[in-house]
């Protein structure tokens, strides 16, 4: 990882939505913008599907262990903004 960007070279993809998804590569840091708060959602989106799979799984510190960052880097705002209301890519 750099100071704008993370290099993936493994990733574990059990529990999101379509299957066969390559999600190595190199990924830019998104930490303000427009589109922040959307890629942020499409993201825990994607943890919710993981972390309950874990959960179903009787493994609830992986699901805790996915969804903490994201519970800790949630900006506060949000909760009052009808556009974050609703289902994400993988609630269908």
């Amino acid at each position: 990882m750099t100071d704008s960007e993370l290099y993936v070279t493994e990733a574990d993809v059990q529990g999101i939505c379509a299957d066969d998804i390559d999600l190595t590569g190199t990924y830019k840091l998104v930490a303000s913008g427009s589109d922040y708060r959307q890629k942020f959602e499409y993201y825990l989106d994607a943890a919710h599907q993981e972390s309950v799979n874990f959960l179903k799984t009787d493994q609830p510190q992986n699901a805790v262990s996915t969804l903490a960052p994201y519970a800790n880097a949630y900006q506060t705002a949000w909760l009052s903004d009808p556009a974050m209301k609703g289902g994400g890519p993988c609630s269908e």
